[in-house]
């Protein structure tokens, strides 16, 4: 396994301070599992939504995730840092700030 999966391995939430991203997305929960799973929360003014999706690290730069009910996979890049997790989809960008760290 690599740096990168083990940076991931755990629950993020959209930075509060993003306001970009939070227009751009809203506010989000990622968590990334171990075992390649992904959930995606995304938190509404009444209820959540979550989405499971899968996802792998292409060339330590790249995360790509696939939605299985629904298959289409998307890559966007990442970056980790002490500050947090950087995605970059298309032109947007959004900061994450770790919430949990998964065993």
């Amino acid at each position: 396994m690599t740096n990168e999966v083990n940076g991931l391995i755990g629950t993020w939430r959209t930075d509060p301070s993003d306001r970009g991203a939070l227009h751009a997305f809203g506010d989000n929960t990622l968590d990334f599992r171990l075992d390649g799973t992904l959930v995606l929360t995304i938190h509404g003014a009444v209820k959540d939504e979550v989405v499971f999706l899968t996802y792998r690290i292409v060339d330590n730069e790249w995360l790509e995730t696939d939605q299985p009910s629904r298959p289409r996979k998307e890559r966007s890049r990442f970056a980790l840092s002490d500050l947090g997790l950087v995605i970059e989809h298309g032109e947007e960008r959004a900061r994450y700030r770790r919430t949990l760290q998964q065993p």
